[in-house]
């Protein structure tokens, strides 16, 4: 029992003296008055703050054309780069900013880490004092086991570093299109709109053949 409460207190000593381990998220939707010259804009702010576009998507419907961005950005750039993104569109849709601290996972882990290791060691040492085939294979199985573990335990510590290393920005820009209204556009919807009503007529005359016939054949009486 005290053994665990000195290695807790133990444990929030080094998280108190380490560093923290933020991982930082941002999504921005905003709208432009031209996509193209925001996609180029945006390019040269990456360029300019060491990040980069991981992926990105062209989404486009009748009356809006889209461009969707993510992009990988070094921490410290962060702020600086969601600050110059956001003052290209003409306004601003929404805007999320979230921070996870990682501290104390990378430091249970890194903890966790060094002892697999020492325990591997440790197993190399018996596999070179293995006197029999059984206790060989038996202690090679252990061995697997330990690097399977501390294998996916680096796995997990590099991801982790990544993420700190490099935030996320997730920027969504649009262009609302407009529809020309002038003469041209009113004159070609006008001719449309009397041939429909023509068509309508002709339709409603040819079902009505049958009272003109008998309003004609009252008419001859």
């Amino acid at each position: 029992m005290v053994m665990d409460m000195a290695a807790a207190s133990a444990g929030e000593s080094q998280v108190k003296n380490t560093s923290r381990k933020l991982i930082k998220h941002g999504t921005l939707t905003l709208e432009a008055d031209d996509v193209v010259k925001t996609k180029a804009e945006i390019e040269k702010i990456c360029l300019s703050h060491k990040a980069y576009v991981s992926s990105e998507d062209q989404r486009n419907s009748d009356d809006r054309l889209a461009y969707h961005q993510e992009i990988r950005v070094p921490a410290d750039h962060f702020d600086q780069l969601l600050e110059k993104i956001e003052a290209l569109g003409s306004s601003v849709e929404s805007k999320t900013i979230n921070t996870q601290d990682v501290t104390e996972e990378f430091i249970d882990i890194e903890a966790r880490l060094k002892t697999k290791k020492d325990l591997e060691i440790r197993y190399r040492e018996l596999l070179s004092m293995g006197k029999t085939v059984n206790d060989m294979l038996a202690i090679e199985t252990q061995m697997a086991n330990v690097r399977a573990e501390i294998e996916s335990m680096e796995g997990r510590l590099n991801y982790l570093t990544n993420q700190v290393t490099f935030s996320t920005l997730k920027v969504t820009y649009f262009e609302t299109l407009t529809i020309n209204f002038g003469f041209a556009s009113k004159f070609a919807t006008s001719l449309g709109s009397g041939w429909d009503n023509l068509l309508a007529f002709l339709v409603a005359l040819a079902s009505m053949w049958p009272f003109i016939i008998l309003l004609s054949g009252l008419g001859w009486i």
